[in-house]
């Protein structure tokens, strides 16, 4: 059984990896990303998915199915966040709107814009029937 400071040390381990991945793939290209990645536990986001997957740079992962085994909601693969996240080019003190992340993709986004900033999620709904309401 892996002990909790194990498990953090793990956690830490695996984050430091990704983070030196996402570097050589030119993916993290400011210090401000790379910490913000390296801060945010991404295995949180993804309770039942083995670390090692969650830890892939290129891995998207099912988070939420509904009552019939339908994926409703997914990580996204840490490589196309860190890519948007750089694009955006978002600095301490930025008000953000952001939409369908699960919490991930919002809590990197806190950590860009710290205290001083303000960040919004919403997650759409989704039915058992289709995508989500209009």
């Amino acid at each position: 059984m892996t002990t909790t400071r194990g498990a953090v040390d793990e956690a830490n381990a695996l984050r430091e990896n990704m983070v030196r991945e996402l570097r050589e793939y030119r993916a993290i290209r400011s210090e401000s990303v790379a910490r913000a990645v390296q801060t945010v536990p991404r295995h949180l986001f993804a309770p039942d998915a083995p670390w090692e997957s969650v830890y892939k740079p290129n891995t998207a992962l099912v988070v939420k199915r509904d009552e019939q085994g339908v994926a409703t909601s997914l990580l996204s693969a840490a490589h196309i966040q860190v890519t948007m996240l750089e694009q955006a080019e978002l600095e301490p003190g930025m008000r953000v709107l952001e939409v369908g992340s699960g919490g991930y993709n919002a809590a990197l986004i806190s950590e860009l814009v710290g205290e001083s900033g303000t960040v919004v999620s919403l997650e759409t709904p989704r039915s058992s029937n289709g995508p989500a309401a209009a």
